[in-house]
């Protein structure tokens, strides 16, 4: 992806991110990173569970956040998985447990500055 495209997308997350990411709270958000769907493949005639993935919603949601605040400057971009992401924002929760309600991207932005500093 070059480098237009992707500091336009920046620019629409960063305008949704007054809109769209006020409305979801850390306890909705959660609910949704708890889920998870199957992943099947077709083995032998039949179809078989190979794997879990993330929630489409959730993985979204970690990975917008946390692309929005590295094109900000305010963490090192490291380009880390929606599933180390989600570890972060647990150990966080789990570390800071008045912060187990409200909105959810101050939440995941503290989360992640405290996990990314950067320098």
């Amino acid at each position: 992806m070059n480098r237009l495209p992707r500091m336009t997308v920046m620019m629409l997350l960063l305008f949704l991110a007054g809109t769209a990411t006020a409305q979801v709270s850390i306890k909705q958000l959660s609910n949704e990173c708890s889920k998870s769907m199957s992943t099947t493949q077709l083995v032998d005639g039949k179809i078989k569970i190979v794997g879990e993935e993330m929630d489409p919603f959730c993985r979204g949601y970690l990975l917008g956040v946390y692309d929005v605040i590295t094109a900000a400057g305010e963490v090192k971009n490291e380009a880390p998985s929606a599933d180390y992401l989600k570890s972060v924002v647990n150990t966080y929760l789990r570390d800071n447990p008045t912060k187990n309600s409200g909105p959810a991207a101050p939440i995941l932005r503290a989360a992640f500055r405290r996990a990314f500093p950067a320098k």
